[in-house]
C-alpha cells in the first residue's frame, strides 16, 4: 500500500501533525517521506528541514524515528511543573536523527555544524552547545545527557533557585564535552 499526496499536504495520527508540499506513505513498510517545507509536530516536539523521513510503529500507532535532511532543526518544549519554569531544547545542524519511544523523544543526533541550546526562563541567557556532532539522550522526554564532539564548545549559566537570578557562567571548549543533566540543570561536565 503506497500513497502520494501533493500541494498543502497534512497528515495526522493521534497527537502527531505533519505538513509539507509533497508526501509519500508506504504503509507496508511503515514509513512516510516529506518534502517541500516539511514540518512535524508532536506534543512539545517540532522538526523542520528540507526533507523528513518518519518510521511509524504500526501496532502501537506511534512514531519510532525521524530523519531530517539539510537545514535540520528540532525543538522540544517541556512545560514546568509545580511552579518551575518551562524548559526548551533546540538542536540545529545539517542532518538530524531522532528516536522516539511511546511518542517521547529518546535520542537525538545532530551532524555537521551542530549547535543547540537548552534553557528555562531566562531568554537572554541561553545555555549553548556547539560542535561537529551533538548526541543527546532523554529519559521520559527530559534531557539527560549530551555528548558534543569535534571542536566542542559549551556555555551554561548557573541560576540561584531561591532568587531566580543568574549566579555564574561556565564556558568549556575541547575536542569532546560530556554533560549530564538532572531536572533540566547541568549536573556535571567532563572534557576530553
Amino acid at each position: 500500500e503506497f500513497a502520494e499526496a501533493f500541494r498543502n499536504v497534512t497528515i495526522t495520527q493521534g497527537e502527531m501533525i505533519v505538513t509539507c508540499d509533497t508526501g509519500y506513505l508506504d504503509k507496508k513498510n511503515n514509513w512516510v517521506a516529506l518534502k517541500g517545507s516539511p514540518k512535524f509536530n508532536l506534543e512539545g516536539y517540532e522538526l523542520t528541514g528540507d526533507s523528513i523521513y518518519l518510521t511509524i510503529d504500526s501496532e502501537k500507532r506511534t512514531l519510532k524515528s525521524a530523519l531530517v535532511i539539510r537545514n535540520a532543526k528540532g525543538k522540544q518544549h517541556e512545560k514546568g511543573k509545580k511552579g518551575k519554569p518551562d524548559h526548551y531544547t533546540e538542536a540545529i545542524g545539517d542532518t538530524l536523527y531522532a528516536e522516539f519511544k511511546n511518542d517521547k523523544i529518546k535520542r537525538l543526533y545532530v551532524n555537521l555544524n551542530a549547535r543547540g541550546f537548552f534553557e528555562a526562563d531566562f531568554a537572554d541567557y541561553k545555555n549553548q552547545m556547539e560542535g561537529g556532532r551533538l548526541d543527546l539522550s532523554f529519559k521520559n522526554g527530559k534531557l539527560k545527557r549530551a555528548l558534543i564532539s569535534g571542536d566542542a564548545q559549551s556555555t551554561y549559566f548557573h541560576v540561584m533557585e531561591k532568587k531566580r537570578q543568574i549566579d555564574g557562567r561556565n564556558e568549556a571548549t575541547g575536542d569532546t564535552i560530556r554533560i549530564a543533566f538532572a531536572d533540566g540543570k547541568v549536573k556535571h561536565l567532563k572534557l576530553a
